[in-house]
């Protein structure tokens, strides 16, 4: 399977004496590349696609609108869902399931291991430590959003008294133990908005378009 050779060749390019192996193993993952470009490049834009790229708007207006639509009848938890993924720069939902809100900025995060990481938001600025290269980003977020996060934050009663911090997304005061979860109820206030259930996924795509 093309994940068993991805996943083999991550894992001896890693290790001294495999140089044999490699190099049989890379025209495949040149290969799974280049199929992969070919097939992203001719995804059919579907009709039902069409519906859900017309029907979704990142204009602050239009986002603003839906969220003070009381006639939605969307929890704060809803409005924030809603807000990470249009009113921020869209990123991957797991993004914020391991995000925390603390009293003061981390120190000594950048020093762990990846998977010991988290992202943080902290007075208006959301700090991700989980990155692909590795380095730390940092970016001002949006009034609006910060409102969101806010209200969403007072109308829980989940803080950590021991360390005096909030997880920004909870299940059931807790992280969301899988992504599936997460995505399933981000879709699923997409779908209480706009009458069609948009994926987190779909949603990243239409933003980069």
């Amino acid at each position: 399977n093309k994940s068993d050779i991805r996943n083999l060749h991550a894992i001896i390019t890693r290790i001294r004496g495999f140089s044999t192996l490699v190099k049989k193993i890379a025209p495949y993952i040149d290969d799974n590349q280049i199929q992969y470009a070919i097939a992203r490049n001719n995804k059919e834009f579907t009709s039902n696609i069409q519906r859900k790229y017309n029907a979704l708007s990142f204009n602050k207006d239009d986002i603003m609108k839906n969220i003070n639509n009381d006639d939605l009848l969307l929890t704060s938890k809803e409005k924030l869902l809603y807000g990470l993924l249009t009113l921020f720069h869209t990123r991957r939902p797991v993004d914020y399931n391991r995000m925390i809100i603390p009293n003061e900025k981390p120190k000594y995060e950048n020093r762990k291991k990846i998977k010991d990481r988290n992202n943080y938001y902290l007075n208006g600025i959301f700090y991700f430590y989980i990155t692909k290269n590795k380095q730390i980003q940092k970016y001002n977020v949006p009034p609006e959003l910060c409102v969101l996060i806010e209200n969403e934050i007072k109308s829980r009663n989940d803080i950590d008294e021991e360390n005096k911090k909030y997880l920004l997304l909870n299940n059931h005061n807790k992280h969301y133990k899988y992504g599936s979860e997460l995505s399933r109820d981000i879709m699923l206030v997409f779908k209480k908005i706009y009458k069609l259930s948009i994926s987190a996924v779909e949603i990243r795509r239409f933003y980069c378009t």
